[in-house]
């Protein structure tokens, strides 16, 4: 991401937490976890398939993100 800007990796990352008040990673996961919130709520898709699509590593892990994250797993949507 930080090439196109001429940024290094580092730099991008710290300017990105300061103008935004969170950390790059952070900020991508949230924006993974929403759109999985609307697909889990607006489409017949299973679990494995918005992880697949979101490309999360496994359904587990995806699982486990979206329950730290809304304290639910994504089957009690």
């Amino acid at each position: 991401m930080a090439a196109p800007f001429k940024y290094s990796e580092y730099y991008l990352s710290r300017k990105f937490s300061q103008e935004m008040g969170v950390g790059l990673k952070d900020y991508i996961r949230r924006q993974r976890l929403e759109q999985a919130k609307a697909l889990l709520k607006d489409t017949d898709l299973e679990i494995c398939e918005v992880s697949d699509r979101l490309r999360f590593c496994s359904p587990s892990y995806f699982s486990e993100q979206f329950k730290s994250e809304y304290g639910v797993s994504p089957t009690q949507l």
